[in-house]
Formats: structure tokens, sequence, C-alpha cells
């Protein structure tokens, strides 16, 4: 099986090289540069931090007035994203290539189900889907079992998912601690290292103004190593009283990989295992 990009950024990378051939290699990554604009901040680090012995108060005060600003004053609100359907539509890069299209639907499950479904213009439908410790892809109606040290890397990829959700920062086991203030969108913007049960480690920005989130910075995975992988977050929609992030840009060690837009969200209390099932 060739080595392939894992994570938030794998399923575009499988998508795009269906039908480029097989290489060794994985295939290069564009320059860091938005697709169609936004921001062309410098990235965060995100350095090795053991988490606080002690509750830290700024950086509770700055997730307060976030979850605040998200919610319109209604936190409860949160709760409701742990189960949720949600779509993007975007463009990605991969193999050297010209931006590709991508339509996504992706099904999850607080706190270990997960279910990306991938269509571009002429490639087959590529699904992966995290399911507890099982992960299982299919292509095209062909379903295979991803190797061991892909499944790990993407196992922990794809938790960055629920940090642009924030309920996962209202957790009681969740650990707090401030991060350096930075630009982003080159506004000002706050920043909180995150612990999160469950989640991979990650520094959240907020716009020092609005309170909203601007950027995700986390520990992601690739080939097998540790990445540094930043989303930017350039605009936000309201669904259903949230007020969520809506135009992404996904970078990789400060390569950009994708951007999207957020078409659509609905709570799900419940989803059909079926989803989540190995076809």
């Amino acid at each position: 099986m060739r080595r392939m990009l894992w994570g938030v950024g794998l399923i575009l990378v499988i998508g795009a090289a269906v039908g480029l051939g097989c290489s060794n290699d994985p295939p290069p990554i564009r320059e860091a540069k938005p697709i169609n604009g936004g921001s062309s901040d410098k990235p965060v680090e995100l350095p090795t931090m053991t988490p606080p012995d002690k509750f830290d108060p700024a950086a509770k005060a700055i997730v307060d007035e976030a979850i605040k600003a998200h919610t319109n004053g209604q936190p409860e609100l949160l709760q409701k994203l742990k189960s949720v359907e949600y779509s993007r539509d975007g463009q990605a890069l991969a193999g050297g290539q010209l931006p590709i299209s991508s339509k996504w639907l992706i099904h999850a499950a607080w706190p270990n189900r997960i279910r990306f479904h991938l269509e571009m213009p002429d490639r087959p439908i590529n699904i992966l889907c995290r399911t507890g410790d099982k992960v299982w892809q299919s292509s095209g109606g062909t379903k295979f079992d991803p190797q061991d040290d892909f499944a790990r890397d993407f196992r922990v990829d794809a938790t960055s998912e629920w940090l642009w959700m924030l309920f996962p920062l209202t957790e009681s086991s969740t650990v707090l601690a401030t991060a350096p203030e930075t630009n982003a969108n080159t506004r000002p913007a706050v920043g909180v290292r995150v612990w999160a049960h469950g989640v991979t480690d990650a520094i959240l920005h907020f716009d020092k103004e609005t309170k909203l989130l601007v950027r995700l910075t986390f520990e992601g995975r690739e080939s097998r190593r540790k990445v540094t992988k930043e989303i930017l977050i350039t605009s936000h929609k309201t669904f259903h009283g949230l007020t969520l992030p809506d135009k992404m840009i996904l970078k990789a060690d400060g390569n950009v990989l994708a951007e999207w837009n957020t078409t659509a969200l609905d709570f799900r209390p419940t989803i059909d295992p079926k989803v989540f099932e190995n076809p």
C-alpha cells in the first residue's frame, strides 16, 4: 500500500490520487499559501509541554468569553455537537496538481466514532471511518483495512475535528493554560493550550475583539511521524444558534493541503450504528 497523507488531510489525498499511479513516496504538498486567498500569518509552534498541575484562571476566562460568543450565551448548545452530521465543499491539493473540487459528508459521535465520505469529480467515492479502536476504508465500494501504523495516525489526527466544536474545552477532565498571543487573519488573537481526554494536544486562538475561534494548531500525524497542523478559520456561520467555523484552510507543517466551507450542520441525537459499521 502506498504511503499517504493521513488524518484530516488523508482522505483528500486518497481521492485525488486515484488513477494517478502508485508511488513509494507521499505526494508532494504545494507551497503554503491559500488556494483562494486568506490568511498568510506565520505558523504557530506547538512545543512539547507537561499539563500544569494548577488551574489557570486566565485561560479559563478566555474560554468562557469564547463560549459565550459562539453560543450567544447558551453554552448548553455545545453538548448537542457531540452527535452531528455536517457537510463541506472545498478544494484539495495533492500530487502537485491543480486544486480539485471536493464534497464531504461527515458523521461524528463523541468520543470515538467519525466517518468521512468524500466525492471528487471523475473519481470513486472514498470513505474513511473510525469506530472505537477500529479503522476501515473503502474506495469505489471496495473495502480494505489500512495498515496498523496508518490506522494509528488516523485515530490521532481525526480527534482534531472535535476541537473546532469547542465542547471538549468544557469537559471536567480538560486542562487549560494560556498560550502566546499571535495574529490570525491579520488581527490580534489570544491563545489557550488544551489537553483534553481523547483529543490531540492543541492550541486554540480566539480573535481578541470578537472572541471567535480563528486558529487551531494541533499535533497531527503523517507517515508515522508527528506533524504540526493548523486550521485557519477566516469566516463563521450560524447553525442552530451556534456561531461555528465556515471557511477553513488546512495546513501541515505550514503547507496548504485543502480549504473548504461548511455548507450544513445538524444535530443528530441518534446516528444509525450502520453508518460506522465496517461494510
